[in-house]
């Protein structure tokens, strides 16, 4: 069983290896070269477009951690192409995942919008007559002010009964939602579920376009596209 590992952990570097080696080569030359790459496996490059290496100046880098890189694609075809590639600041796309951040922030995202309108009523806001419902001695019974009491089950209210409407929201501070954030960033960045794009224009204006990319691509079920641009200043 070892052997067989051994095997084919080197196998595995030995593909790396070709395929960095190709991409290299195809990078140096004057126009990009189409790669056979293992049916499974994802283009490397589009054999129509140059390829695109984009570098960003990243501030505040960590001493001993590297850039992480993800490829750039294009939303101009419905099959997945490959443009380039683009590097990713280490502190927020490679931090090691918080799991209780995650479902911390999770939870408050759905309690800011979650209001309980579960309501019981009390004796005083039960309908029905206000008499005692036996005198106070006399017949060895329990003693009792009204029929309203909690003591009733039928016509009385309810002691400590839910109240509406009741909100669940509660405060979660900046530092926990930017741990929260980098590590589902991390998280899918490593899941290969992050998927960077050189712009959001689609070439036609059809509805189903991006329906059909999302399922040709195997995107998922639901997927999130985020846009930023800057006007005069601020962020939108």
């Amino acid at each position: 069983m070892m052997n067989l590992r051994i095997l084919n952990r080197l196998r595995g570097s030995v593909v790396n290896v070709l395929r960095a080696s190709r991409f290299s080569s195809s990078v140096e030359g004057t126009g990009a070269k189409e790669i056979n790459t293992e049916p499974n496996s994802r283009p490397i490059i589009d054999p129509d477009v140059n390829p695109l290496m984009k570098t960003r100046e990243l501030k505040l880098l960590p001493k001993f951690s590297e850039p992480r890189q993800a490829w750039i694609e294009t939303l101009n075809c419905i099959d997945d192409k490959i443009i380039g590639l683009t590097t990713l600041h280490p502190e927020v796309f490679g931090v090691g995942p918080r799991i209780d951040m995650i479902h911390l922030n999770v939870k408050w995202q759905r309690n800011i919008r979650y209001v309980s309108f579960a309501h019981a009523k009390t004796r005083h806001e039960m309908p029905g007559t206000r008499r005692k419902p036996r005198p106070q001695k006399g017949l060895g019974m329990s003693r009792h002010g009204d029929l309203r009491s909690p003591l009733f089950t039928k016509t009385g209210g309810v002691a400590h009964g839910p109240r509406s409407p009741t909100p669940h929201f509660f405060v979660l501070s900046i530092w926990e939602r930017i741990i929260g954030l980098t590590s589902t960033l991390s998280i899918k960045h490593a899941q290969d579920d992050l998927h960077i794009v050189d712009s959001l224009d689609i070439p036609t204006e059809n509805k189903g376009y991006i329906q059909d990319l999302v399922e040709a691509r195997k995107w998922g079920p639901s997927v999130l596209m985020v846009d930023v641009r800057i006007l005069s200043g601020f962020h939108k």
